[in-house]
């Protein structure tokens, strides 16, 4: 009798196990997708020299090969120092990433913040939780004034 408790035991050890290296693995995979939408991103902002028309349609189009989450309303938080570029409508922005442009001051230079979001889909319950990813572009000289 005993034998056959103690293997209960040991069984349900081995199932909550698995499950927890499994969500391990799903939030390593998450990050890493967020991580290279991000650095996408931020590619794109630098090689168009701002975040303007061009780069807005380089993005989507990125976003739409790798399969990121698309959004059909945006809330991007504010970040203090930082004037948020995506304005949340549908048409300039597609999918539920944010940037952030710090201008500095008495200059063309300016900076770049990106987020991005780790969405947990568990079968169960749809989005989980989201957790975001941010990153910094390098600094960036504004040479039109279509990217003010």
């Amino acid at each position: 009798m005993k034998q056959s408790a103690g293997g209960i035991y040991m069984f349900n050890f081995i199932i909550l196990f698995i499950i927890i290296v499994f969500a391990f693995l799903a939030g390593i995979i998450s990050y890493n997708r967020a991580f290279k939408v991000n650095s996408r991103i931020i590619n794109a902002i630098e090689r168009h020299e701002g975040y303007n028309r061009y780069a807005i349609e380089e993005i989507n189009g990125i976003l739409q090969s790798l399969g990121y989450n698309a959004a059909e309303t945006i809330s991007c938080p504010e970040r203090s120092g930082y004037e948020l570029k995506t304005d949340g409508s549908a048409s300039t922005n597609m999918f539920d990433y944010c940037v952030y442009r710090k201008q500095e001051a008495d200059t063309a230079y300016s900076t770049y913040l990106v987020t991005t979001y780790i969405y947990m889909n568990v079968p169960l319950v749809n989005n989980l939780f989201k957790v975001p990813v941010s990153s910094k572009t390098n600094r960036v000289y504004i040479f039109s004034t279509e990217n003010k």
